[in-house]
């Protein structure tokens, strides 16, 4: 892994824990080995952003590919705007 990929998953987390947001990053370390992918809430769920081929694939990916993938998934599920 290359340094450059190492600071900005350091950044992403530090940014995104400091914020105050969920989970714990133990939390999140569970949650990533073992994601549930058929326990998936409709509303502001991360892995309703995740495609299936990569759901497929999901323990092949190194943990940075994962945490990379978790963070964006979260982002987007988080900006969801319901009435």
């Amino acid at each position: 892994m290359t340094s450059e990929l190492i600071k900005l998953v350091t950044k992403l987390k530090e940014e995104y824990w400091n914020a105050g947001h969920y989970p714990s990053i133990d939390e999140l370390e569970q949650e990533l080995n073992n994601p549930e992918w058929e326990k998936v809430d409709k509303v502001h769920n991360w892995k309703n952003y995740i495609p299936e081929t990569v759901q497929a694939n999901w323990n092949s990916l190194c943990k940075e590919s994962q945490i990379i993938s978790w963070f964006m998934a979260n982002e987007q599920a988080d900006c969801e705007v319901w009435d």
